[in-house]
């Protein structure tokens, strides 16, 4: 389930779409994650860049339950327990390592 509220709010709890026919819905990859947040905020996602960075840590299953959260912490939500973070550039966020 995604969600966004009027105020910016974010909402991404299980059951999760199914990235693909057959895909489990109470978990989901990072990058499908990260994917359906940027979607709800107008942003897009830069695949090509993403995955030069981050092959293949951003595929890991994650069961992230965010609700009601801002962008920026939805963000941290996902990404931090798999050590990643982001940018936005040109309106498509980009996965990056930690520094």
């Amino acid at each position: 389930m995604i969600v966004a509220d009027p105020r910016g709010n974010v909402t991404l709890a299980s059951p999760y779409h199914p990235a693909y026919p057959g895909a489990p819905t109470n978990k989901i990859s990072v990058q499908y994650a990260v994917i359906a947040v940027a979607m709800r905020v107008g942003l897009g996602y830069d695949f090509g860049t993403s995955l030069k960075n981050e092959d293949p840590v951003f595929m890991q299953w994650i069961p992230p339950e965010i609700v009601r959260r801002p962008f920026p912490q939805a963000m941290e939500m996902i990404l931090k327990p798999v050590n990643l973070s982001c940018s936005v550039l040109n309106g498509k966020i980009v996965l990056d390592g930690r520094s």
